[in-house]
């Protein structure tokens, strides 16, 4: 949710993700020096529901980025691996930071 409205007060969401990709429904962002930028993200699909996981990330937008390719791949899983009965599924996602920025 981009914004949130309590008491008189609007609260602005830090989560840049879920004004740009259909289905997220936000978690958590976050910031220290000794981790970086970190988001969790979840999101629901018609195939299941996707839980993403960014840490260490150097800036917000690289964050933000890599949390979008992490969901867009988790939507392809899910799209692939159907499930034979119609019962719904949780698919947790992470991605440690590579040795490489991103």
């Amino acid at each position: 949710f981009p914004s949130h409205d309590s008491e008189g007060t609007t609260y602005i969401s830090h989560n840049n993700v879920t004004k740009t990709v259909r289905g997220v429904d936000g978690l958590k962002t976050g910031f220290i020096n000794a981790s970086g930028f970190n988001l969790v993200s979840s999101m629901n699909t018609p195939n299941g529901r996707l839980v993403g996981v960014v840490l260490g990330g150097r800036t917000a937008v690289l964050r933000d980025n890599r949390m979008k390719q992490l969901l867009k791949s988790g939507q392809q899983y899910l799209a692939y691996n159907k499930p034979l009965e119609n019962k719904p599924r949780t698919i947790q996602l992470a991605m440690r930071r590579p040795n490489i920025s991103y």
